[in-house]
């Protein structure tokens, strides 16, 4: 289900509403970069021009309340200065604001027209100053007003709804080449999540080459909802199932953001985090129409860029092909029939197994939904999660034991797939010896096999799905289970795609 669908299941009703809120936002250097190029600002009255946030609830004014992410890119050549841009265009334009727009249409132009700035201002400082030429930053920014969120966006940072019976989403959809895929069925969220194309924005400020098309979004709020922007440091190393389970423990916003920081950095902490969160603690409807329009959509422009994305999904479909195929070099030498079969698999295979794979990630989805946002792993919430409604650890429902039934199937799922690791391995093992005096091969071989490392043996083991000698670490809860399995899933893929590339190169092995 794409994030349209989603928001629109959530419903759209625009009333005048008096809105109690609480908001925070942290960031983090993570643990692999060396400095932090992510930003974000938060204005908790625009009214009175109010940039700041504190640990109280209080009362939306006539203007509401802004939040706003920017992850800069650049490396050395200053992705913080991007982001830092952004933010502080975003600051500078709300500032003017002294009315709200006339309709709620007007009110994502405005949003637009943020992005759309910051980008040009992005653009002008890097002609001033080269040093800082082709640096760039995605941005997300939402507006609340009453009982509404207003969301606009351009690139791969995130936007959560969490709602009290619902599985967490995206509430936004990342201009990524990896989840057009996810949205086209090719795919599944958590492959996307670890795809070694993950990184690839189809879109950001700040690209002299191709500008921005923001998207926007309305969000209906209720009484209960946590509404969450991030960076991708922070759902990049953790899935939507630990963020839901982190989001679901209820403490206040202040320790929220921090748990989410700690457990993205215990996941690694591979890049930059960045995490804004903001409480719905009450909301109340009145019958007078804030907007009469109710259409959520860019005007004229939705239908024409429905029919476009079929075009973009193609040429990212073939794209991705190609990623597969160029990663091991063309060349006129080719390995005889014999070689072939000892890579085994096959496009038609294992685009069957792909598919296969989506549909049980699928069917678990459904399975689980009505249950994941009760079930929460004891361990970690530590009864910290109950203090702010002051319930005692003695009235919180016991964890729920694993049935037998699903750790047998899971033991056999695990089973074969390390028996497949092992055929491929072995396969790759005989291909290293064949050519052994070819360095171009050997080398791609030899990087292959370390994929198998990377992409199968370390996520079974960070995870702690395996112990001992390959054994399935038998799941405790539902939690615990949930998690292990999408982690063989998701191995599963990174498998497959293995065996595809094993493939091209068998077809189109170098020179060396």
């Amino acid at each position: 289900m794409s994030a349209t669908n989603y928001i629109s299941e959530l419903g759209e009703e625009n009333t005048a509403t008096e809105t109690l809120v609480n908001l925070f936002g942290r960031t983090d250097v993570g643990k692999a970069r060396e400095h932090n190029e992510d930003n974000f600002v938060i204005c908790q009255n625009v009214q009175g021009n109010d940039w700041e946030f504190d640990e109280h609830a209080l009362k939306l004014g006539k203007l509401g309340c802004v939040m706003v992410v920017a992850d800069g890119m650049g490396g050395a050549n200053a992705g913080e200065v991007a982001s830092e841009i952004m933010v502080t265009t975003a600051k500078s334009m709300f500032q003017q604001i002294t009315t709200l727009p006339e309709s709620s249409k007007g009110v994502k132009d405005f949003l637009i027209k943020v992005l759309n700035t910051a980008h040009q201002n992005i653009l002008e400082h890097a002609k001033k100053d080269s040093q800082t030429e082709g640096m760039g930053t995605t941005g997300v920014l939402a507006w609340v007003i009453g009982n509404k969120a207003y969301v606009a966006w351009a690139g791969d940072s995130r936007v959560y709804l969490h709602r009290a019976g619902k599985q967490l989403r995206p509430a936004t959809d990342d201009h990524s080449m990896v989840w057009q895929l996810v949205l086209n069925g090719h795919l599944t969220p958590e492959e996307a999540r670890v795809h070694p194309q993950s990184n690839i924005i189809t879109q950001s400020l700040g690209d002299p080459n191709n500008g921005p098309k923001p998207d926007t979004k309305t969000l209906a709020l209720q009484a209960g909802d946590r509404l969450m922007l991030c960076s991708d440091g922070l759902n990049g190393m953790l899935d939507d199932i630990e963020l839901e389970g982190i989001l679901n423990q209820h403490q206040d916003t202040a320790t929220t953001c921090q748990e989410l920081v700690n457990q993205a950095n215990l996941a690694g902490g591979g890049d930059n985090i960045t995490v804004l969160l903001m409480d719905v603690l009450e909301t109340s409807s009145n019958t007078e129409s804030t907007y009469r329009d109710t259409a959520d959509q860019t005007g004229g422009k939705t239908t024409m860029k429905k029919g476009i994305l079929w075009g973009v999904s193609l040429v990212i479909l073939f794209f991705s092909i190609f990623l597969l195929t160029q990663s091991i070099s063309n060349s006129s030498s080719k390995p005889n029939a014999a070689d072939s079969a000892l890579v085994g698999g096959g496009k038609a295979l294992n685009s069957e197994k792909l598919r296969q794979i989506w549909q049980n990630f699928q069917k678990q989805k459904e399975k689980d939904q009505d249950t994941t946002s009760k079930k929460t792993d004891s361990t970690r919430s530590q009864g910290d999660g109950r203090q702010r409604n002051n319930i005692t650890d003695e009235s919180a429902p016991p964890t729920e034991r694993v049935d037998q039934s699903l750790i047998k199937a899971l033991e056999a799922q695990l089973s074969q797939l390390l028996n497949e690791k092992a055929g491929v391995k072995k396969k790759i093992q005989q291909l290293k010896i064949k050519y052994k005096d070819v360095p171009g091969d050997l080398a791609k071989l030899k990087a292959l096999e370390q994929r198998l490392t990377d992409e199968i043996a370390s996520p079974l083991l960070s995870n702690k799905v395996i112990e001992g000698a390959n054994q399935l670490r038998v799941p405790k809860t539902m939690r615990e289970y949930e998690k292990a399995k999408n982690t063989i899933e998701r191995v599963e893929a990174n498998l497959v795609i293995i065996q595809e590339k094993m493939r091209y190169w068998a077809l189109n092995p170098s020179n060396g």
